[in-house]
């Protein structure tokens, strides 16, 4: 085996990966799936989960689609034990699952917020506590939470999702601190903005286009096979020692003084 394979390699491992069926998190799963990865894709859309399975498949990876709604705790538990059912164990987890909400603070109501905090803070930490409750008793485990740059700097019209995201840096870092111990690293992702389903509207707006890519010092907005590295960095041995990191991969967006 070589160097490069034994820290980047993924062979023998199990991943579920939450939000799987498109965008980043379809990135993410067929990454770890290229780097030999076996693949559990979990989301809501049977649909899309399956599509995503397929493709894994043809890859020569085994891979599970799995209907999950990851703010459903009994969801949760049974797509987990689905995978220890067919896959025989759990080594990584990316929790991808996510959702928005774009409008005024002021005009915030609970049927907007609350699914925004459910899906992409509660169902994260749902999800993390059912795998962790695996890895536990086999001492290890890879957590990856897809946090993002909102985390850290502050934009308007996007309360929920920041708050929410903000929420997933600390729950890493705090579960970081207590399942270090036993063997498990949990970091975050930070991406900035890419071009994705969830956004596609807003960036088929020109003007709205340039002026993000104006404060990118990367020069243009991130395309889904961005995340693949960090995902399979954090997923494998060459990360062994690092835990409670969030790695923005945002193209400078978040070092930029005019934002």
């Amino acid at each position: 085996m070589s160097l490069l394979q034994e820290l980047f390699g993924l062979s023998g491992k199990v991943a579920i990966v939450t939000g799987g069926g498109q965008g980043l998190g379809r990135a993410v799963a067929l990454a770890l799936a290229g780097a030999g990865a076996d693949v559990a894709v979990l989301a809501r859309s049977q649909e899309k989960v399956q599509a995503v399975a397929a493709e894994i498949e043809a890859l020569g990876q085994r891979s599970l689609a799995i209907s999950c709604d990851v703010t459903d705790r009994a969801s949760v538990t049974a797509a987990v034990e689905h995978v220890i059912g067919a896959l025989g164990r759990i080594d990584i987890l990316v929790n991808g699952a996510g959702t928005i909400s774009r409008q005024p603070a002021v005009e915030i109501s609970e049927e907007d917020w609350t699914p925004v905090i459910e899906t992409n803070l509660s169902g994260v930490f749902w999800m993390s506590q059912a795998v962790a409750r695996k890895m536990l008793p086999q001492r290890s485990g890879k957590i990856i939470n897809i946090a993002s740059a909102t985390s850290r700097i502050g934009l308007a019209r996007r309360i929920s999702y920041a708050a929410s995201k903000g929420g997933v840096v600390q729950l890493t870092r705090a579960l970081a601190a207590e399942w270090a111990p036993h063997g498990i690293c949990v970091n975050a992702i930070a991406p900035g903005f890419f071009h994705t389903e969830i956004n596609d509207e807003l960036f088929r707006d020109p003007h709205w286009r340039e002026n993000l890519v104006s404060r990118i010092v990367a020069g243009r907005p991130g395309v889904p096979g961005d995340l693949a590295g960090a995902a399979i960095f954090l997923a494998s041995p060459a990360s062994d020692y690092v835990t409670g990191h969030v790695l923005y991969v945002d193209g400078g967006y978040t070092t930029c003084d005019t934002i």
